[in-house]
Order: C-alpha cells, then sequence, then structure tokens
C-alpha cells in the first residue's frame, strides 16, 4: 500500500487519483484523514499508547511538511557579526541560551556561516591574535520549499545542525534547527534555557485580548471575531507584523494604534520584534 507521505509527496494529479481510490474503498480522503487511518491501521495489529500513536501520527505527516512550516522567522534569528569579540560571542550565546549562532557578514541576509560555542574554549581567558573567521563552520542554505525529510537528511550527512532559509533572492527568510525538526514528531523539546511562554491568546479582559505578537491574523480573527487584514494589509500574516505595517516602522513599546475601528497596543517588544500586543475596540484598552 503506498504511504501517506509518499503520495501527499507526489505532484497534485496523483494526489487526486490516490484520494478518488482511497473514496471507492470506504477510507479516509485528504492528507490527514489518510494518516490517520494509517495509524489506526498499526494500531489493529500492535497495542500502541497515546504516545507512540502521536510519534507514528507525526512521522507519517513529515513526509509531508515543508522547512518553512517549522522555521524560526527571520525577526527570530539571534546571529552575530563576523567583527564579534569573544566576550560579545559569550553574552549573546548566554542570554539567547543557543549553543550555535549563525554568523553574518554585512547584514542577515550576508550569512557566511555557524560558530559551536564550544569552540571558544580554547580561547579562554586571552582574546590576543582571535579571529572569528578560525572557528566558522559551514552552514546550511535551503528553500523554504524544501521537504522536512530532504532537510534531516542534509544535515546527518553535512553534520550541520542548523540551516539558513533563503528566499527566492537569496534573502534571509528564516533559520531551522534539528531541534525544530525533532520537535514535530516528539513533541516540544525543553532544555535548561527553555522558559514557559506565556498563553498565545489570552482574554484578560472583556473583549480585550493580548496575544503573542507571532500569532497568525487568521487564526485570531476566527477565534476572537475582530477583522484585522484590509485593503494594503491583508497579505500580512501575523500579529506583531500588523502592527510594524499599520505604525509605518518598528513601534515603540506601549505605543497605541488605530486600525479598522480597533486599537492595537504593543505591551512587550524586543530589538527586532514585536513580542506581545494587546487588541481592543478602539476605547477599551486596559491602562498600565
Amino acid at each position: 500500500m503506498t504511504e501517506p507521505a509518499d503520495i501527499q509527496s507526489r505532484p497534485p494529479f496523483w494526489t487526486f487519483l490516490a484520494d478518488r481510490y482511497w473514496k471507492m474503498l470506504g477510507r479516509p480522503t485528504g492528507r490527514d484523514g489518510r494518516i490517520r487511518h494509517t495509524v489506526e491501521t498499526v494500531g489493529q495489529f500492535h497495542d500502541l499508547t497515546p504516545k507512540q500513536a502521536g510519534i507514528l501520527r507525526q512521522l507519517l505527516r513529515l513526509g509531508t511538511i515543508d522547512v518553512e512550516e517549522v522555521m524560526v522567522t527571520r525577526s527570530e534569528i539571534v546571529a552575530v557579526p563576523a567583527t564579534a569579540s569573544i566576550k560579545q560571542l559569550i553574552d549573546t550565546g548566554r542570554q539567547a541560551g543557543h549553543s550555535r549562532l549563525p554568523v553574518f557578514d554585512r547584514d542577515l541576509d550576508d550569512i557566511i556561516g555557524m560558530i559551536h560555542m564550544k569552540d571558544l574554549l580554547s580561547w579562554w581567558g586571552k582574546s590576543d591574535g582571535f579571529q572569528l573567521s578560525d572557528i566558522t563552520r559551514p552552514i546550511l542554505t535551503v528553500a523554504p520549499s524544501t521537504p522536512v525529510t530532504e532537510l534531516l537528511g542534509q544535515m546527518q550527512s553535512e553534520r550541520c545542525h542548523i540551516a539558513i532559509v533563503a528566499d527566492e533572492h537569496g534573502g534571509t527568510d528564516g533559520l531551522v534547527t534539528i531541534e525544530d525538526l525533532l520537535e514535530e514528531i516528539v513533541g516540544e523539546i525543553e532544555d535548561e534555557h527553555d522558559q514557559t511562554p506565556p498563553p498565545d491568546l489570552v482574554e484578560v479582559a472583556n473583549g480585550i485580548y493580548e496575544v503573542d505578537g507571532r500569532y497568525p491574523i487568521k487564526e485570531f480573527e476566527e477565534e476572537v471575531g475582530m477583522h484585522l487584514r484590509t485593503g494594503r494589509f491583508e497579505d500580512v500574516e501575523s500579529i506583531g507584523g500588523l502592527v510594524i505595517a499599520v505604525a509605518g516602522e518598528f513601534p515603540s513599546e506601549g505605543e497605541h494604534l488605530e486600525h479598522n475601528g480597533l486599537e492595537l497596543t504593543p505591551v512587550d517588544v524586543s530589538d527586532r520584534a514585536v513580542l506581545r500586543v494587546q487588541v481592543c475596540a478602539k476605547g477599551h484598552r486596559v491602562s498600565g
């Protein structure tokens, strides 16, 4: 029997035929339906715990996912300049909680490699003669449409745990790590650097919402019933991206913006991203 992941990776015509075939057999169609049916079939012959069934389901789904669906967005990338000192590297790695960091030359669109923090151990307590280029390692570059399974194979063969996702113009679109890919299979992997994130969407008062800047606008609109994407903002995908687009520049924390009869207030921002936003009808915001 053809596996669901294999069917999904084929051209649309073959996917259409496969759906018709499965429908004739009275079985679920579509990617999720085929995957669910396969897991149920395996469960008839093997005693699967809910966790095992979930991992099997994700393994089958993995063959249908592209890199852009799991990557860290450009605004969330922590990278270091090629001119960084040892102290800058250590401070950045400690603050970000990452053991590997991309290295850029002119800007984030000019990634020239990556460093592993353990390579700094030989320079502990000394800095004379240090050049970042001496410890810079090659880094993978992939297209957003690259299948996750293909990237996993590249990471294994190249022994490289992170990859830059480049857009059609060669600019940096995002970053993906092997941990990101593993989390697609087994779920969230927490380490000593991870902090429990706040809920993505919280109603802090009647009709007043606080939402993660990365939260998809489409999901927010469906969940809350507020309409955000209008006119020239129809192509904006995240709440944080909408705030920046409405402001016309990077907004300040606490700045009140009006859009389509609503008030958008960034309540938490970093140097590069709008982290959390308060959304409410005009004149109903929570003062703070």
